[in-house]
């Protein structure tokens, strides 16, 4: 009976799930937000961009750097 209801344990559980997922939803949103403006990679000859520098290829793609604090060590690679 508790499943079906809002009430009491069911809801307490339901709630500490979302709250253990909203960091990974965050992570993916944040994701699809990022990747939205950038052109297909689908059928880049990335062959053909080995010797660019990453700026470059980044500007032609529309693909902004990844900036995270939590990983600041990439801030360098950008």
């Amino acid at each position: 009976m508790m499943a079906r209801t809002a009430t009491g344990m069911g809801a307490v559980a339901i709630s500490a799930s979302l709250a253990e997922r909203e960091p990974h939803l965050d992570a993916i949103t944040r994701g699809w937000q990022m990747g939205k403006p950038a052109r297909s990679l689908f059928g880049v000859r990335w062959n053909e961009l080995w010797a660019r520098p990453i700026g470059d290829v980044r500007a032609a793609l529309g693909v902004d750097p990844v900036i995270d604090a939590a990983r600041p060590e990439l801030a360098a690679a950008a």
